[in-house]
């Protein structure tokens, strides 16, 4: 198992909001929750092709294993539930900016199989204007096809708003709600 999710991006500094769960990524068993120590821990299982990332770091004197800043993201954003939804997600994203390997955020991106993230992923760098090597946006780019995505879950934040022809994403989330969290220094 490692440390990952909103627990991860805490630790890196990619989120000020420390959650009250601290979630686990594993690739054994199935998904489940355990209250130990007046703690609830949320573990996530994923596909033994979708645990990597992982490093060992020291966290407040502990050695452990974390899904690293590129996966953490990455992890948020295929499942925003898991980090204070697509505003925190889009936070992460904007203070991870200087820190990022956009390479290795971008291998990592491709191994997850999922059009909707890479079309999620790219648009949200066009929208906070966060510039990336032209190669490695280029290969977001041809991942995308016609088919069109939501930017957030539509249970939450409804089916409707502009379609971004670019990265074939509807941004049904609003830009206030998605600047919300950013922090321009």
């Amino acid at each position: 198992y490692a440390f990952a999710y909103s627990t991860a991006a805490y630790f890196y500094g990619l989120t000020t909001q420390a959650s009250t769960m601290v979630f686990l990524q594993t690739n054994a068993g199935k998904t489940h929750t355990v209250n130990a120590r007046g703690k609830s821990y949320r573990v996530i299982a994923v596909p033994d092709d979708m645990f990597f990332g992982i490093e060992t770091v020291n966290a407040y004197g502990s050695t452990v294993k974390m899904t690293d800043p590129e996966k953490t993201f990455l992890d948020s954003l295929f499942h925003p539930e898991t980090s204070g939804d697509i505003p925190e997600v889009a936070a992460m994203l904007w203070q991870g900016k200087k820190r990022f390997d956009w390479q290795k955020l971008v291998d990592y991106a491709l191994k997850y199989q999922s059009q909707s993230l890479i079309q999620r992923l790219g648009f949200l760098l066009d929208k906070l204007i966060i510039v990336i090597p032209p190669s490695e946006r280029g290969r977001l780019l041809q991942r995308v096809d016609k088919n069109f995505c939501y930017l957030g879950r539509r249970v939450k934040w409804g089916q409707s708003g502009k379609q971004n022809a670019t990265w074939q994403v509807i941004q049904n989330v609003p830009d206030t709600e998605l600047q919300a969290e950013i922090q321009i220094n």
